[in-house]
């Protein structure tokens, strides 16, 4: 279990940097940029990537034994992502006002399918090495 918690991590990273560039365009004003003025930027990307850190360590501790194939883990992960955007909405963590919500749900279904492939390719890494001489 330790290991799909870290290979989620490295995925919720990864997947949250290909979502933060698609967001950092589709924002008009900045979350943050209301509170912090000219450290907005850094601070929304930290926010971003710590709730991307976490999504995919809880990807891959709850939804990564599920997901043991590419295609289960591109279906998997964009829903996770889009139920866990909804769920922070709703909590007041993540906010849904600053873009258009079609923006949004493509942002974190990239969350998604970025986590679950990054997941499978490393879960996988030993069958898709080539194998040495």
């Amino acid at each position: 279990m330790e290991e799909r918690i870290g290979v989620g991590a490295l995925g919720g990273l990864i997947g949250g940097t290909v979502s933060g560039l698609f967001l950092q365009r589709a924002w008009e004003e900045l979350p943050l940029a209301v509170f912090l003025g000219e450290a907005a930027d850094h601070a929304n990307w930290t926010n971003h990537l710590v709730l991307a850190l976490v999504f995919g360590m809880l990807y891959g501790a709850f939804v990564g034994r599920f997901a043991s194939t590419l295609i289960r883990n591109l279906i998997l992960g964009p829903i996770s992502s889009v139920l866990a955007w909804y769920g922070a909405t709703k909590l007041g963590i993540a906010s849904a006002l600053q873009c258009q919500l079609a923006d949004a749900l493509i942002a974190y279904s990239l969350l998604g399918v970025a986590t679950g492939l990054v997941f499978w390719i490393a879960t996988n890494k030993r069958e898709l090495a080539p194998p040495f001489p």
